[in-house]
């Protein structure tokens, strides 16, 4: 029986009488999946917020063929009443009403209540439920005092507010169902979560009650039921056939299906039957289906149903959709795009669309003598997204692939007036495979791409590989977890980018996951937490809210690449959408059944769920006018339609701004024959040791290729077949240091190309990247208004980013997170309240999976009203060259950019422009004929659709030849040396055509500079790896934009030195302790380079002694007071032997790391001197002691510490042993050193300093640099013993000794207090403890300890601070107080002083060191014996604080000069002290 009083359902009141709050809720989990028939389901309804009651009613609704009603119980709420239920009574809809109610009997009798259990409904499950559900709904509620209406109080219900719904889930999800129409027919696809071929779709005419058509698929026919069998046999056995050969395969079905021996297969062989096995096997593994629909009336409506069956026989839910079927045959031309071949060591892979369903041969040849490797058929019933994988290739051979994709349905459609040469097209590919194995590793982390019932996984890969996705819910503390991941999802191809989804989710729910890739190689890569990698992290993510509904927005476009019979639409969602184009000829196709539809989907055919879409519209006819509209689906399954030419759609613009984004666009009547263009770069954005990203832009959507290597650009490559005008490539498995050269290039969709780059280079960093991206700017609104937001921030490096918000700084259950990487983050935040403060908070991980680095949380309040403001356009500025022209301008706030352009003035017929939203803006325009005059216009729309505002036009002449003139030589180049490296800073230039700048070094007595980086865009560079002690050269240059750039004249030489002096130094005192599975790592503090400089630190931890893998690391730590500790995230494993180091960072320097600590994981609870077994030897042991001391060891056997055994006693000897144990730990945290079983709220203990650099009255004689501090207590109460744990910073002060001090409180009733020890001592931290081994307890006030220190630097001397962090105080082991807060001790001068100068005599400077006992002006001046004034030292108009003082004399006086030999005297004066001193100059 399922009953939960759980509390989800609520609802609240909509009558007024004496329970007008009160709220009604049922006891039972809203959704309840898969109850099975014969189930009972109770529903407990509660009432709250009552005040007095004689009766009520509730009402549900429900479905009689599939729930019966069983019965109604009362509850307590009204002890005494009397309960009531009636008969269902079925309604026209066919659903039942059922009442149950209660009332107390009697005329006036009422019951005075707070609320309680109303009263409990039982319904039992009578049918299967459907594939949608059911529903059980309260319809009415009802409260009354009387049968008087005006007494009853009645609940204002939302539909299904307060419900239960019975739902049946699938395992087998159905997504990504896409429905290829002709005019004949359809094809429909799909993708199911699970393997299998057994698809069923039904399909009729939509408004007809006749039977359905069934259609199966046709994969199933081709292959006999032995097959079939054979399979299964393989798959439920767990023999993992496709890594054997083919005759161990064979072997192995032999022995399972018992046949005797082969001959009894003549037909095949069994060979040849496992070679089927793996045709059906690689068919399954796509999960990709695919039924053709056949014979259908033309320009006809349908409705269909599809169903599929997995191998396992898990059936799916039912989808349901319908489709229209074309007026007339679909003679588009075949289009082939994404064309993209991923090479490994032995095999690759290759993948490619097409814009209508395609077959596929492609014939395999290894060069040079084109020997043929492989041919085969693929997608015999069509798809429109291709998979090749070529495996069992040879290591560093070239090869010649040729592939020929055909329509389906050639023959017909050329018939039908399809030109021949458009039924097919053939592309060629010339690869080498790689030479070397590359290590698996993933670019860059992974993106999650959250629905409330789904998400998908993006991740990318330096490699094609198998992927696979376990994942699992994460159970709450009170749940005994048995497994972490309870399902898993497999890739469908081996491919370098994968977008997996995780289906049947529940809203709001936090699910854990992890990611398994598996190369061609065998090689393996995890995120498994347990590992020793930086990518092994505890994934994890949320799914949104079921109340997250809100539709996705389109925020920036869309913009129409417009060619002759191809475009390119881009635009942005503000959360990752799936995106689908409808297109059609102006007063011709558009909106009608011949319309054409172009889905984003990736390279394995689902959806491709992204914040940017750029997809390509082929098929074209040239100087056609289209129409479009876009469709975009959120993960949540919320759909928004924009059509840019209706009024209220989208942006409101003009015809011509930006191209196509008014909803139409007209195709050109010129062939496309032009090349991108690289408008910036290539440049690197970020690098590590292993990995680079380059970046580089172009005017036109296009491919993105390198070539790169250290010795020459052939070594190596890269490549992505997504078209884009932004690339961003990573490389990867570089070498630390290396110097690479490399090249970029970029073909557009039409073929034109590859423009190339010219060579760049860029030097990989030496170390490990263990640093989490800095936010180099903190995040701020830049955009606002009524219903939107635009949060901007910046990092250091390409990274991440993601935005949680809500409306409480505690609850910022919304996230918006961005697919790509960059250094510059914008997230848009739509959907949102007018005058609504949000609050919100953004996170950033690098490429290295470092990270993520979180801000504080900040706040926006939203505009009342909506912004009418139009953008205003200033600072428009011009660059010319011989075919291009940079165009840039200014907005005051955010807004795209357009440039109307033509050679005739008033007559601005060419349009370029860019849908991204910024305020300073930059347009090229390219392909321009030289030495022509050009008359534009710029223009801007607001994110609000305020515009556009436009330019007055003015006019450029391009030049008549190309452009030679380089920029201007870089200014005020300087540097910085650290240890092993160096920083290079200058000033930016300022030209419009800046591309960057190229560094040059030479090393020692090297004559020749050679270039480590080259189109740098920032003006700093770091060179890391150097040689201490060895001086460097640097050179810079600035370059232009030029495909072959400009280049300036170099600088200066700047030669640098790196030496381990110039950084801070290292920290010592290494120490692990606290919790043995999550240690603590702990050291002291390491120096600054520069004096007051701030530090923080970075740690690693590895398994292996040469850090080459990372079990956790983290950066950015900052340095507390004179020791730093850091607790480890990561759950570390028992006896495995650990590594760590950590370093210092000051800035940009960078210290080195310190020597290697080693050690091993023991969770062995047992410890000598654990008396209590907690895990650690601490103060609660040590008051145990105290109890134990002088007993005998046959009464206290734990504590006979030296084994003297029976008959002895505990005695010094054990104490000793004890001491030596004390602070060992063994899976305790360390934060607290004992338990307390109280506050001591009349304790009150102080610490009191004295001493210091100088000897001052009141300093009780105290020698010069010696500190005392002296620990107290008052109106203490039955004190036994006592535990201390102190502070200090251990660079002002070092620890010389303790002792009880002169008449110590313990002692004050003539007792022994025989056990003062220091328990535990390490720099900045002493562990202090005190006891009775005989005596009674004490009360009162008095002295508990007291310590020497010696001053370290006297220049610290001032407010140097001594900090009680915890005191217990106890009177046994079993009464253990905790004492209040102590205020820290500081080293304050107890009064006015001066002292003798030092040295003296001196030459050539001498030291005079003063004390201020207050705040007070002061005056240090130098006089020779006439009485003149020689110099000023120190002259304090205004006050200095109380404190110590140190001041230098060089020996000269006010004007700079030395002075000569003889006896000076030093005169400190302030209003409440004078002294003067003398001292003697000798040369």
């Amino acid at each position: 029986m399922i009953f939960l009083f759980l509390g989800l359902c609520l609802a609240t009141p909509a009558a007024a009488g004496v329970n007008a709050s009160f709220t009604a809720e049922l006891g039972v989990r809203a959704r309840i999946e898969n109850p099975s028939v014969g189930e009972q389901l109770s529903i407990p309804v509660r009432f709250r917020q009552m005040t007095e009651m004689k009766g009520g009613a509730v009402r549900f609704r429900y479905d009689p063929a599939i729930v019966s009603f069983i019965g109604f119980t009362t509850g307590e709420i009204a002890p005494g009443a009397v309960g009531l239920s009636g008969q269902p009574v079925i309604g026209d809809d066919g659903l039942a009403v059922i009442e149950g109610g209660i009332t107390l009997l009697g005329s006036g009798v009422t019951v005075r209540t707070n609320g309680g259990l109303f009263g409990t409904f039982d319904f039992e499950l009578i049918a299967e439920l459907p594939d949608e559900g059911t529903s059980i709904s309260a319809v009415r509620v009802e409260v009354n005092t009387s049968g008087d209406p005006e007494d009853r109080d009645l609940l204002k219900l939302v539909p299904g507010q307060l419900s239960v719904l019975l739902v049946p889930t699938f395992p087998n999800a159905i997504f990504n169902v896409v429905v290829e129409r002709k005019h004949n027919g359809a094809a429909v696809s799909w993708n199911t979560r699970l393997i299998g071929i057994d698809d069923v779709v039904r399909i009729r005419p939509i408004g007809s009650e006749g039977d359905f058509a069934v259609f199966t698929n046709p994969a199933a026919n081709r292959f006999a039921d032995q097959v079939f069998l054979d399979l299964r046999a393989l798959r439920t056995n767990d023999v993992n056939f496709p890594a054997l050969p083919n005759d161990v395969v064979a072997e192995a079905l032999r022995e399972l299906l018992g046949l005797p021996n082969v001959t009894q297969e003549p037909k095949l062989g069994l060979v040849g039957r496992v070679r089927r096995v793996r045709e059906l096997d690689n068919l399954l593994q796509s999960r990709t289906h695919v039924v053709p629909i056949m014979d259908l009336p033309a320009q006809s409506k349908f409705e269909f149903e599809i169903a599929s069956r997995s191998f396992d026989d898990r059936r799916s839910p039912v989808f349901r959709g319908h489709f229209s079927t074309r007026l007339a045959p679909d003679l588009r031309a075949l289009f082939v795009s994404q064309f993209d071949v991923q090479v490994t060591r032995t095999g690759g892979a290759v993948s490619f669309g097409t814009n209508r369903p395609a077959s596929t041969i492609y014939t395999l040849r290894q060069l040079p003598d084109s020997e043929l490797v492989v041919q085969d058929t693929l997608n015999e019933d069509g798809e429109t997204r291709t998979r090749i994988l070529l495996e069992d290739l040879e290591p560093g051979v070239e090869y010649d692939l040729e592939i020929t994709a055909s329509l389906i349905d050639a023959e017909d459609l050329i018939a039908s007036g399809l030109r021949e040469e458009g039924a097919s097209q053939t592309l060629r590919k010339r690869f080498r495979t790689r030479a070397d194995a590359r290590r698996l590793a993933m670019l860059r982390p992974p993106v999650k791409i959250v629905g409330s019932d789904r998400a998908n996984i993006v991740f990318e890969v330096n490699q094609p590989v198998d992927a696979i996705v376990d994942y699992g819910l994460v159970q709450d503390e009170s749940t005994d977890e048995v497994s972490l991941y309870s399902w898993q999802q497999e890739s469908t191809s081996t491919l370098n980018l994968h977008n997996l989804t995780l289906s049947n989710l529940d809203a709001s729910t936090l699910v854990r996951y992890k990611i398994t890739l598996i190369n061609a190689e065998g090689d393996t890569f995890t995120t498994d937490p347990t590992g020793n990698f930086q990518w092994s992290r505890d994934l994890m993510f949320r799914t949104a809210s079921a109340a997250d509904t809100l539709p996705p927005e389109v925020i920036l476009g869309p913009l129409v690449d417009i060619r002759d019979v191809l475009a390119v639409v881009r635009f942005a969602t503000d959360v990752p959408t799936a995106a689908t184009i409808f297109l059609g000829t102006e007063d011709g196709t558009y909106n009608t059944e011949d319309e054409f539809e172009f889905t984003d989907l990736t390279p394995d055919g689902e959806f491709r769920f992204a914040n940017r879409h750029s997809v390509i519209v082929s098929g074209l006819n040239a100087g056609a006018h289209y129409r479009y509209r876009l469709e975009v689906e959120s993960t949540g399954g919320k759909i928004t339609t924009l059509e840019p030419s209706l009024s209220g759609s989208g942006k409101r613009v003009g015809l011509r701004q930006p191209p196509g984004g008014s909803g139409s666009f007209t195709t050109s009547n010129d062939p496309d024959t032009q090349f991108p263009v690289i408008l910036s770069g290539p440049t690197v954005s970020s690098k590590s040791d292993k990995t680079a990203i380059i970046e580089w832009t172009t005017d036109e959507p296009a491919d993105s290729e390198i070539g790169f290597g250290l010795d020459d650009v052939s070594e190596d490559s890269e490549s992505s077949a997504v078209t884009t005008t932004d690339h961003q490539v990573v490389l990867s498995n570089l070498d630390a240091a290396g110097t690479y050269t490399y090249f970029v290039g970029s073909t557009d969709a039409s073929g034109n190309g590859a423009t190339q780059s010219s060579e760049a280079v860029f030097t990989t960093d030496a170390e490990i990247d263990l640093t989490a991206p800095e936010i180099t700017s903190d995040p701020e609104t830049v955009y606002k208004n009524d219903e939107s937001a635009t949060i901007q921030w910046t990092t250091d490096e390409s990274a991440s980013a993601e935005v949680s918000f809500g409306t409480a700084a505690d609850d910022l259950g919304f996230v918006r997170t961005l697919p790509e990487t960059n250094k510059t983050h914008e997230v848009a935040l739509t959907n949102l309240e007018a005058s609504t403060t949000y609050f919100y908070e953004v996170s950033s991980s690098d490429l290295s999976n470092n990270g993520p680095t979180t801000s504080e949380v900040a706040s926006f309040t939203t505009d009342a009203t909506p912004d009418l403001t139009l953008p205003t356009i200033e600072d428009i500025s011009v660059a010319e060259s011989d075919s291009s022209v940079i165009l840039t301008w200014k907005t005051d706030e955010l807004a795209d950019s357009f440039v109307d352009f033509g050679t005739v003035s008033g007559i601005l017929d060419l349009t370029v422009g860019d849908v991204e939203d910024v305020t300073d803006h930059e347009i090229t325009l390219t392909n321009l004929s030289s030495g022509q005059t050009y008359f534009y216009t710029v223009g801007s729309i607001d994110r609000s659709n305020n515009g556009p505002t436009e330019s007055t036009e003015s006019s450029f002449t391009t030049l008549t030849t190309a452009d030679i003139t380089p920029p201007e030589t870089p200014l005020d180049l300087s540097g910085t040396a650290g240890s092993e490296q160096v920083v290079l800073t200058w000033t930016a230039n300022s030209e419009l055509d800046l591309g960057g700048y190229n560094i040059y070094r030479r090393t020692g007595e090297a004559t020749e500079f050679s270039a480590i980086a080259s189109r740098v865009t920032d003006t700093s560079y770091g060179d890391e790896g150097l040689t201490n002690g060895t001086a460097y050269g640097y050179q810079i240059t600035a370059i232009d934009r030029e495909t072959s750039p400009n280049e300036s004249a170099v600088t200066t030489e700047l030669s640098l030195t790196p030496t381990l002096s110039a950084a801070p130094t290292t920290a010592t005192d290494l120490v692990v302790d606290g919790d043995a599975l999550l240690p603590t790592f702990t050291f002291s503090n390491a120096e600054p380079f520069s004096s007051g400089a701030t530090l923080t630190y970075t740690i690693q931890i590895s398994t292996q002694s040469d850090f080459s893998d990372v079990t956790d690391s983290e950066s950015g730590i900052a340095q507390s007071s004179g020791t730093t500790s850091w607790t480890t995230s990561r759950s570390l494993i028992d006896g495995q032997t650990y590594y760590w180091r950590v370093r210092a960072v000051e800035g940009s320097l960078t210290g080195p790391f310190t020597d290697t600590e080693e050690f091993t994981v023991s969770d062995t609870p047992l410890l000598a001197g654990d008396f209590n077994d907690s895990g650690a030897v601490d103060f609660d042991d040590f008051f145990a002691f105290v109890d134990a001391f002088g007993q005998t060891a046959d009464d206290f056997p734990d504590f006979d510490l030296n084994g003297s055994g029976p008959g002895t006693s505990i005695d010094f000897d054990d104490f000793f042993a004890f001491v030596d144990a004390f602070g060992t730990t063994a899976g305790k945290s360390g934060a607290l050193w004992a338990f307390a079983h109280r506050l001591d709220e009349t304790a009150r203990l102080r610490l009191v300093a004295t001493g210091g650099p100088m000897t001052l009255a009141g300093a009780a004689g105290l020698p010069r640099d010696v500190v005392r501090l002296r620990v107290f207590v008052d109106d203490v109460e039955d004190l036994r013993s006592f535990g201390l744990v102190l502070t200090y910073d251990p660079a002002a002060v070092t620890f010389a000794e303790a002792h009880e001090g002169p008449g110590t409180l313990l002692e004050s009733k003539g007792g022994d207090a025989g056990l003062f020890q220091i328990l535990d001592e390490r720099p900045g931290r002493l562990l202090i403890g005190n006891g009775l081994i005989r005596g009674t307890s004490v009360s009162g006030s008095g002295l508990l300890a007291e310590l020497t220190f010696h001053l370290r630097d006297r220049r610290l001397a001032t407010d140097t601070r001594f900090d009680l962090q915890q005191a217990f105080l106890a009177d046994g082991a079993d009464d253990v107080r905790r004492a209040m807060a102590v205020e820290a001790a500081r080293l304050r001068p107890t009064g006015f002083a001066l002292s003798p100068a030092y040295p003296n005599p001196f030459n050539p400077s001498t030291h005079i060191d003063f004390a201020l006992a207050s705040d007070s002006v002061a005056r240090l001046v130098v006089y020779d014996v006439l009485g003149r004034t020689v110099r000023s030292l120190v002259r304090a108009d205004e006050s200095l604080p109380a404190g110590f003082y140190s001041v230098s004399w060089d020996g000269r006086d006010a004007a700079g000069h030395a002075v000569g030999n003889g006896l000076y005297f030093y005169k400190l004066t302030t209003p409440a002290f004078s002294r003067t001193g003398k001292m003697m100059m000798l040369k």
